[in-house]
């Protein structure tokens, strides 16, 4: 197989998957090893240019890395979003604080197994939905309220790393490996 580069395109070519008379005017046929360098360098972020003979890589230029690190910077958040919807629902943020604070208050007020329902509208309402007592229902939100707390903080330390790291990276391969790393430690989570 015949490997062509065309800087025009920014684009690879080869003699089997397009026809040669159909290939952009400035592709130029380069060898499997200069194929291979040039894919390769361009996968760690480098820049494939112009050179005399045939191409070369360089660093993309500081815009092209702040552009790089922005989005990456806006990918770990999303990143951390998609994480903690893993345990929790969408847009039940208010629920969930107004929830731990009525536990809170039931807690405090000595676990009553009978409370007044405007006390305890949450817990009580949720009793009356599912069947299950006040206390099993308050047993329940304290439950998930203490793996969150345990959750939440890994979450936050994964992506407050990855964002430092991110700030200190020198090239767009740094940045790139800092999110795959990022990715797979919150998967496991």
């Amino acid at each position: 197989m015949r490997h062509f580069y065309s800087f025009s395109e920014k684009g690879f070519f080869n003699d089997e998957d397009h026809e040669l008379n159909n290939l952009p005017k400035d592709a130029e046929e380069i060898s499997v090893g200069e194929y291979r360098r040039l894919f390769e360098g361009q996968n760690q972020g480098k820049q494939i240019v112009k050179a005399n003979p045939g191409f070369d890589l360089v660093d993309p230029p500081a815009a092209d890395l702040e552009k790089v690190r922005s989005d990456a910077l806006v990918r770990l958040d999303s990143l951390a979003t998609e994480c903690r919807l893993r345990f929790s629902s969408p847009d039940k943020d208010a629920t969930y604080i107004s929830k731990s604070f009525e536990l809170d208050k039931w807690i405090s007020d000595g676990r009553p197994d009978s409370p007044v329902t405007t006390d305890y509208p949450y817990i009580c309402a949720e009793a009356g939905a599912t069947g299950l007592s006040v206390t099993e229902v308050a047993e329940l939100i304290e439950s998930a309220r203490d793996l969150w707390r345990v959750i939440d903080p890994q979450i936050e330390a994964v992506v407050r790393g990855a964002k430092v790291a991110t700030q200190g990276a020198t090239d767009k391969a740094q940045i790139l490996t800092i999110l795959d790393s990022a990715s797979a430690d919150l998967n496991e989570l």
